[in-house]
């Protein structure tokens, strides 16, 4: 039985990785302890659900695509700008070989290839989740005083693609990230 699970049990254990790869991106503007990959993805399913709700979408396929849209930085490590310019990506390897031993490794290789593909509804909001995230946590540093998130903000409303995703971004941007914890205060 021990040797009939070690694919599993291997893949089980790779997902510790997501815990330590920092999203490396905030790097570059200064952040000393950017979240990492699994903090970030967190968020996204959560934003994932809240909008496929909105866009009357399969808000648990939205929530599975938003779950293993960075798994495949587990292998590569999340990317930045700065490091694209120098290195080649092969996403498809690395989610491949991540998701190796998952019980549900096929159905979890589908979903991937539908969410990069980006034609479905759900794939679409799974990205718009994603961008949506950055943009939450853009918005936290620039008003903490970060000048640089601003160019993170237009870089996400760039990528959203539903009207709902679109309209959140509006609301967020116009609203202190701070605010509804400290009216709790007063």
């Amino acid at each position: 039985m021990p040797g009939k699970n070690k694919g599993l049990v291997d893949y089980l254990f790779s997902l510790g990785m997501l815990k330590r790869t920092e999203r490396s991106g905030w790097r570059t503007i200064g952040i000393c302890r950017p979240e990492s990959v699994a903090e970030h993805s967190f968020v996204a399913v959560l934003v994932g659900a809240e909008l496929a709700r909105m866009e009357g979408a399969d808000e648990a396929k939205v929530m599975r695509m938003c779950l293993l849209h960075d798994l495949h930085e587990l292998r590569m490590s999340d990317l930045n700008k700065m490091n694209m310019l120098y290195l080649k990506r092969d996403e498809k390897k690395a989610f491949d070989e991540t998701a190796r031993g998952s019980l549900h490794e096929h159905e979890m290789k589908a979903l991937f290839e539908e969410l990069m593909k980006g034609r479905s509804r759900e794939a679409v909001i799974a990205k718009d989740a994603d961008a949506l995230e950055m943009l939450l946590q853009a918005k936290f540093l620039l008003d903490s005083g970060n000048k640089y998130a601003k160019d993170w903000i237009r870089s996400a409303k760039g990528k959203l693609r539903s009207r709902s995703a679109k309209k959140l971004a509006q609301a967020i941007e116009k609203r202190d990230s701070v605010e509804w914890m400290m009216k709790l205060f007063r």
